[in-house]
């Protein structure tokens, strides 16, 4: 969890001090709690941004000499620290799972909770696990809390109601080039802020040249959901010229940060990462989902796979109803497939789809097994 993300940075923090002055600040209890707590800001800032700076004034004393920390932590190397915890807490995912009767696949949903789950690498091995993009509008921090207040009006008998929270209605993000297998793949759409992300939010992410020579950068802003940038909705665009050049002759890095605010404006800026200069633009993010056109489109499409499901009901039903009357090829399962024959048809009935899919699934696996 966060206490042990926190007691890494510290243990590489308190190792670098040591070896620049030949002190280890875990053995003064009260430079090893100053520590902690930065450690802990640190950690919550590089959720949001590429760097953050680790600084403590006079944190300890070497003859008459006052020693300063400052030291600064990348996003990668706090991930690469993290890592091995991080994917040894998919293992307790699956055995919610296993302990549940349920697959990744059952998932319609998934949704952050605790403020560990705000750390892009905690999402992205999520989504990579389950096959579902992690939902953004409940605060992770507040979840909990929230849940607990809501069950507790329940069991008091209070009336509930819906909670609304203000979200990006779709992500935002800049076209970027890539490189795959040594081939530059250009028109690619990096995401900065994903849809649903609750507003208002910051967000940054750190970018590098093609070349170590190339001294300016055209910041393209897009919305949408396309993984090719140009399929996209372009908001705004502009010039970040006088990169400064990086050390040993590598690529120039330029830090590009949205700050979203709950009216939809969205402030964009590209800072030089050696210099901190920067540039930006403000731009307005579309508040509109669909048009009416789009949402008359969409109902239509999902009345048509409704019907579509309807008829696969009726033919499963019907072809469990054969089997139920035949007890003899179902070895052992009659009562099982008659359970899941009736919570199909009462699913069809509530129009609850959803379940209703998982259970034609189930059914079919299960009728598939007795007729083998």
């Amino acid at each position: 969890g966060g206490d042990d993300f926190d007691e890494l940075i510290v243990q590489h923090v308190a190792n670098e001090f040591r070896r620049q002055h030949a002190i280890d600040l875990r053995h003064d209890r009260r430079a090893l709690a100053r520590l902690v707590r930065a450690a802990e800001k640190a950690k919550i800032e590089l959720s949001d941004h590429p760097y953050a700076r680790i600084a403590e004034e006079h944190i300890a004393q070497k003859g008459r000499l006052a020693l300063h920390l400052d030291h600064e932590l990348s996003r990668d190397q706090f991930e690469k620290m993290i890592e091995k915890l991080v994917r040894s807490t998919l293992d307790s995912v699956d055995h919610a799972l296993k302990d549940a009767g349920l697959k990744a696949r059952d998932l319609s949903k998934v949704l952050l909770v605790g403020g560990s789950t705000r750390i892009p690498l905690v999402r992205r091995l999520l989504a990579e696990h389950l096959d579902v993009e992690p939902r953004s509008e409940v605060h992770p921090d507040e979840a909990v809390a929230l849940g607990a207040a809501i069950q507790g009006a329940i069991i008091a008998g209070e009336p509930i109601e819906a909670v609304l929270v203000d979200v990006a209605p779709y992500s935002l993000g800049i076209e970027t080039i890539q490189f795959i297998r040594d081939f530059i793949v250009p028109d690619r759409y990096s995401v900065l802020i994903p849809r649903n992300t609750a507003i208002p939010c910051s967000r940054a992410e750190s970018y590098y040249t093609l070349t170590p020579e190339q001294d300016q950068a055209r910041i393209r802003v897009y919305q949408g959901e396309d993984p090719a940038a140009s399929k996209n909705t372009l908001l705004g665009e502009f010039v970040f010229s006088g990169l400064s050049p990086a050390p040993d002759g590598r690529n120039r890095e330029v830090i590009v940060q949205f700050d979203y605010d709950v009216n939809g404006i969205v402030q964009v800026s590209a800072i030089d990462r050696r210099t901190q200069r920067q540039k930006g633009i403000t731009i307005t993010a579309s508040r509109q989902r669909l048009s009416e056109d789009e949402k008359a489109a969409a109902k239509e499409t999902l009345a048509a796979l409704d019907r579509l499901l309807e008829r696969e009901i009726d033919a499963v039903l019907r072809r469990a109803e054969k089997l139920i009357n035949r007890p003899e090829a179902l070895a052992g399962a009659a009562d099982r497939l008659s359970k899941l024959a009736e919570e199909l048809d009462q699913a069809r009935q509530r129009r609850d789809y959803d379940n209703a899919r998982r259970l034609v699934d189930e059914l079919t696996e299960l009728m598939y097994a007795a007729e083998k």
